[in-house]
Formats: C-alpha cells, structure tokens, sequence
C-alpha cells in the first residue's frame, strides 16, 4: 500500500515543482503579550529591570523569576482549592527560546539569591557532619558500654539500657537545592538524604531532554515521576540493590530552558503528551528579539530592583520550612485557603474553561492543560501571595485574579503552540529525515551534487526509517513540500545505480 502511495506521489512530481521548499509545519503565530503586571510587587520589578539589563525577552525573564519563587515558598503552604483538594505550589514551566536569546543570562541575573543560599547551606554542613560524626561515634560507645554494663545477658535489661542511649544521631541533609540535568532516580535517591524542597533548573534542557531519562526507553517512566513530584505525591522507590525507600513531603519545582526544535520535537510526542506531562507544565515560546537590542545606558534602578527581589527571596530562602514533628525532610505545608469571595472566582473560572472543552470548543486541542489550568492558577496566585507576606492566611481576590490572568495567557500560549506541535507521524518522519539530509547524508558535500535514492534511506538513513514503507512515507511528505525533486537524468548515486533518484534541495 505504502509502495503504491510513493509512486502515485512520483508521478504527480512530474508535473508539480515548487519554487521554494515549503515548511514541514504550519508556521507559529505571534503570542500576545506578557501580562507582566500580574507578577505582583516583588516579581514584576524584578523581570522588567532584568529584561532592561540583559535585553532578553520578557516572557523569559518571567519564567525565571516564578520558578525560583516557587522554589522559595513551595515547602511553607499548599492552597487549598474550593473543591476542598489541598495543592502545592510546585510549578512546572518551559522555556522555548533560540540560541542567543540570552536564556541563560535571565537565571544568572535573578538566581544570585539561590546560589547565596546554598553556599550558606554548604558552610553549614561542614560543621554539622563534624557534629554528626562525633553524635555517631558517642553513640556507638554507649551503646557498648550499656551492653558491657548488663552482661548478665538478660534480653529485657540490656534492651533497657539501650533504649536508655536513644536512637541513632541522624546525619544533616546535603546542601544542593537546585540540579540541571537528573534521572528521575537520583532525584529519588537525593530527596532521601537531602533538603526537601528542591528546584531542576536547565538553561541547557536539552540536557535533560536528550538524556538517558528521556530516552526512549525511560522517558515514559521519568515522565510519570516528574507528574507525581507535580502532585505532590509520596516518593516511592523499590529497588533489589538500596532497597525500599517511601518519602513524605517532598516539593520538586522545574524551569526547563530548551531551543524551539527541541522543544517542538518534545512536544509532539504522542507517549508523552498522553501521558499528561506537558499539561502540569506552563510553557512560554516567545519570538526573538535579536536584531533590535541596541546598546543604551542602564537604567540605575535596574540593579537595585534586581537587589530587593534576591534579597526577598534569600530572606524566605533562609527561613526554616515546617516539619513534621519526629522526622528530619519531612515538609508539613500549612494550608492556604481562599477567601470567600476568591472562591467564588475561582469557580467561575472553572466553569468558563469547561464550556470551552466541549464538542467545538477552543481548548479541545489542549485539553489536558485546560483540565489543570485552574489548578495552575491557584498555584501562581499562591507562590505570588507567599513572597508578597509569607504569612499570609487566606489567598484573596486579588491575588487570584492575578494567578488567573497568568494561567489564561499560558493556556493562550498553549492554544498556539498546539497549532504547530501537534504533527502527524509522517510529517515527524520528514522532519528527522530531512535533518539527516542536511546533516548526515555523505553526498552533500560529494562532487557530484546533493543526491540520494530511496534505497540510500532506508539502508543508511535514521534508524527509525530502516523499512521501506517507512523510508517511502517519509520520503513522499519531502516531496510533497519541495524539499526533494526527482533527478530524471541521473542514473548513478555514491557510484552505484539506482532507482527513485532525487535532488535535495536547499530552503
């Protein structure tokens, strides 16, 4: 059948010969703007002075600055939504920016309070572990001593005595509060013996993405880990060789910073968008601004709102999380209830989204995210709320409406996304075979000019297109926008005949 198709596609390559290579997708439309002033009084500030500093786009600066307030204020409460579901205020977010678009410069900017707070943390547990080490060792001598002391060997008195030294010194948490790049399985293995509120943060998520966490035979796996960090949920690991391992209260907040075909090819994959990653995450793709970041004088108040939003957040930062009494990293969140008249809002929020997924509705192409986005907007209004007053009681009205007015532009912002990232398996086919074409193919820079047959791509090609019909579908789509065109005189590729012969075109 496949066979059948190609060549029906060869014939009608005859006749049809686009001037220009079309894009394999639709091309993305502009987003609307940044609601920035939501950000509230400490956030806002800060992401315009930063995107003045560094020219970045401010969609960017943003992502930033909420994912490390997240990081800051995640193990102090959970907003407790109307339906009566207590929530954290983890945040997922992705960034889509291309190279040069000055991603890593927005971290470096804001995330000075991160860095200071865990060098502090570092210094301290240099002096704990030597604490430890010498609790453990007294420990264990009197231990020795209780049992050289009942050598009677009667069972109850020397359980007496034991029970009388105490149980064992329990070693400080490591200092690390933020990764770049892990497995699902050292996040597991360091949540048991580190701080309980941690942050991945990537300027480079291609690491991540690309890594063996998110290869193809673990992704599903690092996926349903990621959502459950998302929910909130216990950490639960079973393993033959470090055993069983079962952690309460544990927060995991993620900032992901990724180019747009990375980002794109990530997002269009059909395991993970069932199973509902990518809709616990507000993702932000916003165009380039290069070309238009002309030098000008720095505003002198930049660094100092700069200043005052690292110093908020190194004063929450320092401040010791609940814990649940008896236990070391287990977090004990306070809960964060609506007021009444927030409630209210936050129901008439969920119902408008809900029209909207019905049959013909705008959000049934991204219905996962608009199931959660009213959770999403109770968790942005909360992380807002905690670094505005820590203290706070009750998250009101207008703290809400701000969280609303973030989560509807990334639910917007998803709409959009959705209308190129979404791609059937064909065109995904295209996409690598084409990438391979320009990057891979030997006769690109061979004398005899940018040819391939068909045969070339199912023996040489992407390993996904080792089957024929694979290699035709893929081959077919290429053909279809202009990106190959049927060499009729030529006979030979690489010095071997062949049949299907094609031109690889420049776009």
């Amino acid at each position: 059948m496949a066979t059948a198709a190609f060549k029906a596609r060869l014939d009608d390559a005859d006749i049809i010969d686009i001037e220009q290579p079309q894009p394999l997708r639709r091309p993305l439309a502009d987003a609307e703007p940044y609601p920035f002033e939501a950000l509230g009084n400490h956030l806002r500030p800060a992401v315009e002075a930063v995107h003045g500093i560094i020219q970045a786009p401010i969609e960017i600066c943003a992502q930033s600055a909420l994912a490390q307030a997240a990081l800051a204020v995640q193990g102090h409460a959970n907003v407790v939504l109307p339906n009566g579901q207590s929530r954290p205020l983890s945040l997922f977010l992705l960034s889509v920016a291309a190279s040069g678009d000055r991603k890593s410069a927005a971290d470096n900017e804001l995330g000075w309070a991160l860095e200071r707070h865990e060098r502090n943390l570092a210094e301290g547990l240099v002096e704990a572990k030597a604490n430890y080490a010498n609790d453990m060792e007294a420990w264990n001598a009197a231990r020795s001593q209780a049992k050289a002391d009942n050598k009677s060997g009667n069972r109850s008195s020397i359980a007496s005595a034991l029970g009388e030294v105490g149980n064992e010194p329990v070693p400080p948490l490591e200092a690390i509060i933020s990764f770049p790049d892990p497995t699902i399985e050292g996040i597991q293995k360091y949540l048991a013996v580190g701080q309980p509120s941690l942050g991945l943060f990537s300027d480079e998520g291609g690491m991540f993405v690309g890594g063996v966490g998110m290869s193809k035979d673990h992704s599903l796996k690092t996926a349903a880990g990621f959502s459950k960090f998302w929910d909130g949920a216990p950490v639960k690991r079973l393993r033959a060789g470090d055993g069983k391992t079962v952690l309460f209260g544990r927060r995991v907040s993620l900032h992901l910073m990724l180019q747009p075909e990375a980002a794109m090819n990530w997002l269009s994959d059909p395991v993970l968008r069932d199973q509902g990653l990518f809709s616990r995450m507000l993702i932000a793709a916003p165009i380039s601004i290069a070309g238009t970041r002309f030098g000008r004088d720095p505003d002198p108040d930049a660094k100092a709102a700069v200043y005052r939003y690292g110093s908020r957040l190194l004063s929450i930062l320092e401040r010791p999380c609940p814990i649940k009494e008896g236990t070391v990293g287990e977090l004990a969140p306070r809960d964060l209830p609506m007021t009444t008249g927030a409630a209210r809002m936050w129901w008439a929020y969920r119902d408008s989204v809900e029209k909207e997924q019905g049959k013909g509705g705008r959000l049934v192409p991204i219905r996962g995210l608009a199931n959660k986005i009213y959770e999403h907007a109770a968790r942005l209004a909360g992380v807002l709320a905690l670094i505005d007053n820590l203290d706070v009681a009750e998250l009101d009205e207008a703290a809400l409406a701000n969280g609303i007015k973030l989560a509807s532009w990334y639910l917007g912002e998803a709409l959009r996304l959705s209308e190129v990232g979404i791609v059937s398996d064909d065109i995904r086919m295209a996409e690598a075979l084409l990438d391979w074409l320009k990057t891979s193919w030997p006769m690109r820079s061979a004398d005899d000019g940018p040819y391939i047959s068909s045969v070339d791509v199912y023996q040489y090609g992407p390993g996904s297109m080792r089957e024929k019909s694979v290699a035709q579908r893929a081959l077919a789509v290429l053909l279809d926008h202009g990106w190959l065109r049927k060499a009729e005189q030529r006979t030979h590729v690489n010095g071997k005949r062949r049949r299907d012969i094609f031109e690889v075109r420049e776009g």
